[in-house]
């Protein structure tokens, strides 16, 4: 949707419900168990669907990209995505996880299409509306939670701890949509519901001081280039 003069409050409304609309059909919940001899836990959080591939009639494999942190558990017993109350859980695979940079691909199969996000690697310029798109705190409760913001900052650059212990540098989109924990691996998209940026972090402060709107995605042209190769049946 593109509205070039006389734009009223209307026509804005507009586009963001279509744009969350389009965006939702993309974006499903991840949940990881793990064991121990003695506890039990249970992690959650988001992810977008990148391809999906027919294997045989009416059975779907579909690709997700989430974050690395939400799969990369110890003892990791069971990983399963959730479509939402009326879909329910399936059983997942985790299929690659980036060392450097906070972004994996998970697998499923189910028998249902699902849409796959539309990316938009260009043009994200600052101002621009960012909608994002997740389950934060309790997966069932609040599956599929939309906040829109606005981009704040493009490559934000900050050095940190890979998964090996060494220090890298990684890229981030900086928005003020509100995110929190489960929102993680879920998409950051735009006003036309195109997916711009994986959600992955927000600032807290060095003594968790509350500080408002601070929020981190992971670019969209960064994050494919992290998993173009590990995409089965790449075309």
């Amino acid at each position: 949707v593109i509205y070039v003069n006389n734009i009223t409050v209307n026509n804005i409304e507009d586009a963001l419900t279509t744009a969350v609309a389009i965006a939702k059909e993309s974006t499903i919940g991840v949940k990881i168990t793990s064991k121990s001899l003695l506890t039990t836990t249970i992690e959650t959080g988001s992810a977008v669907i990148k391809k999906d591939k027919k294997l045989v009639k009416s059975i779907i494999t579909h690709i997700i990209k989430t974050n690395r942190h939400v799969v990369n558990a110890t003892n990791v017993d069971s990983t399963e995505v959730y479509l939402g109350e009326k879909i329910g859980y399936f059983d997942a695979t985790i299929v690659y996880y980036d060392v450097d940079c906070d972004i994996a691909l998970i697998s499923f199969t189910a028998p249902i299409i699902l849409n796959t996000a539309t990316l938009n690697q260009h043009d994200i310029k600052e101002g621009a509306y960012a909608i994002a798109i997740g389950s934060p705190y309790d997966l069932e409760l609040y599956y599929n939670t939309v906040t829109v913001g606005s981009i704040s900052g493009i490559n934000r650059k900050r050095k940190e701890e890979n998964a090996r212990g060494n220090i890298v540098t990684n890229e981030y989109l900086q928005h003020c949509a509100t995110i929190n924990e489960g929102n993680s691996g879920g998409g950051l998209f735009n006003i036309y519901g195109e997916l711009i940026g994986i959600n992955c972090w927000k600032l807290v402060g060095k003594n968790n001081d509350h500080i408002e709107n601070m929020s981190f995605a992971i670019p969209i042209d960064i994050a494919y280039k992290k998993i173009e190769n590990h995409l089965p049946d790449k075309k």
